[in-house]
């Protein structure tokens, strides 16, 4: 990795803190740190899930996205992301990686699809969702818990294209982006 990648990495992880320190708006810091990732490692779509207390459910809260994903996330949903929330209490599989406090990588074309129906508010979108991870060949993501010291505030879910894990640089981003968006949103 050459110097200026680290020192845009750590502009990045900088930048999330100082958002946190400020008290910045949820939105504001998660969508940071997703488009931050996205535009410095490997991945092709970036996913920000946080709990929702009020609901006992994860709402996804931002999505950093190509212009073609970004399309069909619109026609899915209308745009609204927000419509986007996993019951914490059902079993469902990104339950058990959200409770499982770890990096948790998936590297084939099914795994990935389960979890974009996993994610998905109900059955049409569950459907658009796998078929689409099929058709593109998104054969590798990862789930990732953003967690203060005491609790889990939510996830972070990575996708790209093809079945080729992360480099260890982008793994290192991901996993530091992943804490400092917990110590960032704790504060805010």
């Amino acid at each position: 990795m050459g110097m200026p990648e680290i020192a845009d990495h750590r502009s990045l992880l900088d930048e999330i803190e100082r958002m946190g320190g400020d008290g910045a708006d949820v939105d504001a810091i998660t969508r940071t740190g997703a488009d931050g990732l996205r535009a410095q490692t490997a991945l092709d779509q970036v996913f920000v899930m946080l709990r929702d207390d009020e609901a006992d459910v994860l709402r996804m809260r931002c999505a950093a996205l190509g212009d073609y994903e970004r399309g069909q996330v619109h026609d899915a949903l209308g745009g609204n992301l927000q419509s986007v929330a996993v019951p914490l209490n059902d079993g469902q599989m990104l339950d058990e990686l959200f409770r499982c406090g770890a990096l948790a990588e998936m590297d084939s074309i099914a795994e990935v699809a389960e979890l974009a129906r996993a994610i998905s508010p109900n059955a049409r979108v569950a459907g658009i969702a796998a078929d689409a991870v099929r058709n593109q060949g998104i054969g590798y993501a990862c789930v990732l818990p953003i967690a203060t010291m005491d609790d889990v505030l939510g996830v972070l879910i990575t996708a790209r294209y093809g079945r080729q894990a992360l480099a260890e640089e982008d793994s290192a981003l991901l996993e530091a982006v992943a804490a400092t968006l917990g110590a960032a949103l704790a504060r805010s």
